[in-house]
């Protein structure tokens, strides 16, 4: 890739204003797709890469500039689609920075779940199928935007691929690795299923060797559906909820050992971080097992923050070499990073929390490369909680990082 061109001066202004507009962008109705700006183009597939989604906007005014989105987590259950929900906040931004001429593109990536390692590849490949609409010397710069996985993908191509990637912005990802955020899912299922062992009633279990059983396919079936009779208990994120609201001493023993985030003044905050962290297991367990090539979750010797009795009692759990190697190499980050990145993350993320921020700045500034990493702290609960200006005024501060040049030595 070529070496950034000067970006608009005036940009700034112009993105504030575009993000007035997003505050009321059309949102799509369930079953139809969003209604895409003028000039973009969805495929079913590329030739070099089949079965994903394809969106590529390419304005005629074309400025040079290339911006790739990489969605975040998708359920393995579910079909490939574009990331609608992601992206509905933004299309008047989008159609405003389309009318600047930067060009825009984003897939489905060619697999739903664990994606990382493939989602990689397809955004390097549409990035070079892009790349091939044009006279090579016209695509100057390319600028990544990810969030949640998606932040994690973006974050690698940038550190594995920087003569290719111009910069990028990564929001509420997963950044200090995919090892560390494994063991925050895994630590909460197995001190959750501890504390409230009548919610999932030994069906699934992250020791059990057999992942394909049918244990987690019932769970899945009946987690907001009712079971049949005879036995017709409640869904498993109602059970969740009522174990969650019945019993507050074990649940705020719950959420301090596993150190997740909560509201203080909203008591459903307890609840939504109990069904995202536990419904990630419960249907991603399986994928994410099939994908590594075994359990990369290992607990043998952790010492929970509680008493000796909970510590011999919780369900313990031992990791596949294969599968531990796997979730290093997609992705826990090295720290080489030598071009521009902007992270934004919520203080009180339940579901990723913001501690990845602070662990990977530590990795980037012991190798020298502090000038290229900028962390923006966004107030609130949640994950990826921001508001549109928040996130267009991070895409300022990168364009600004890019133009500058900013580069570790």
């Amino acid at each position: 890739m070529k070496k950034n061109k000067k970006l608009f001066s005036a940009v700034f202004r112009m993105i504030i204003i575009a993000a007035v507009f997003a505050l009321s962008s059309p949102a799509a109705a369930d079953g139809q797709t969003l209604p895409w700006p003028q000039g973009c183009l969805e495929l079913d597939n590329l030739p070099t890469r089949p079965d994903q989604k394809i969106l590529i906007c390419a304005p005629p005014n074309f400025n040079g500039t290339l911006i790739m989105y990489a969605h975040g987590y998708v359920p393995p259950q579910e079909e490939l689609a574009l990331p609608m929900d992601e992206l509905e906040g933004f299309i008047d931004p989008l159609i405003f920075l389309l009318s600047q001429g930067f060009a825009f593109a984003t897939t489905s990536y060619s697999k739903n779940g664990y994606a990382v390692e493939p989602a990689g590849e397809d955004l390097r490949d549409l990035a070079g199928y892009f790349e091939g609409l044009n006279a090579p010397e016209e695509t100057e710069t390319i600028l990544l935007i990810g969030a949640s996985e998606g932040a994690s993908v973006i974050q690698m191509l940038i550190e594995k691929y920087p003569e290719e990637f111009d910069g990028g912005l990564a929001m509420c990802g997963p950044v200090a690795g995919m090892p560390f955020q494994i063991n925050k899912i895994g630590d909460f299922f197995v001190i959750f299923d501890y504390l409230f062992p009548e919610v999932f009633d030994d069906r699934i279990s992250l020791s059990d060797p057999d992942f394909s059983g049918d244990g987690y396919e019932y769970v899945q079936t009946y987690w907001e559906e009712i079971p049949p009779p005879p036995e017709q208990p409640d869904p498993y994120k109602e059970r969740i909820a009522e174990a969650i609201e019945s019993r507050p001493l074990r649940t705020l023993r719950l959420f301090g050992i596993t150190d997740t985030a909560f509201n203080w003044f909203d008591r459903n905050s307890f609840v939504d971080a109990a069904q995202l962290h536990l419904g990630r297991t419960v249907f991603g367990t399986q994928d994410m097992v099939e994908t590594a090539s075994g359990m990369p979750f290992d607990n043998r010797y952790r010492w929970y923050d509680a008493s000796w009795r909970w510590n011999r009692h919780v369900e313990r759990v031992t990791a596949d070499g294969e599968a531990l190697e796997y979730v290093t190499n997609f992705y826990e980050p090295t720290g080489d990073l030598h071009k521009p990145l902007v992270t934004m993350h919520n203080w009180n993320d339940p579901n990723v929390p913001f501690e990845h921020e602070e662990l990977y700045a530590q990795m980037v500034y012991a190798k020298g490369n502090g000038a290229n990493l900028t962390v923006l702290p966004i107030p609130g609960f949640g994950h990826c909680n921001f508001k549109p200006w928040q996130v267009l005024g991070a895409f300022f501060l990168l364009l600004d990082k890019v133009d500058d040049g900013v580069e570790a030595d």
